[in-house]
């Protein structure tokens, strides 16, 4: 699981930056379900927080919801000292907006 790769990390300090995009659920399955006209509602899902998770574990972590958010961290990413988890949200729909099918 990836709770065990990023457990391994922190333990052994390794620089690494990891990106996760959260789309708030099966984000393949959202958009079949949206063009077969059925509720994308079955393909959401709440997951636990990725930042409250990775910081649980030692690592270094933010959400990251604009540009500015991400200038906040830009030092922080380029002299990373130990692993770092950058939490972006993707809305479903923009998925099925630029035509992921």
């Amino acid at each position: 699981s990836s709770d065990l790769e990023l457990n391994t990390a922190v333990r052994l300090g390794l620089r690494i930056l990891v990106v996760v995009c959260r789309d708030g659920g099966y984000g393949a399955e959202y958009v079949k379900l949206v063009n077969y006209g059925l509720d994308p509602a079955l393909a959401q899902i709440a997951w636990s927080d990725p930042v409250v998770v990775a910081r649980a574990m030692g690592a270094s972590a933010h959400e990251i919801n604009s540009l500015a958010d991400l200038a906040d961290v830009e030092a922080e990413i380029k002299d990373l000292t130990g692993p770092m988890v950058l939490s972006l949200t993707v809305a479903s729909d923009y998925l099925v907006n630029v035509g992921m099918s």
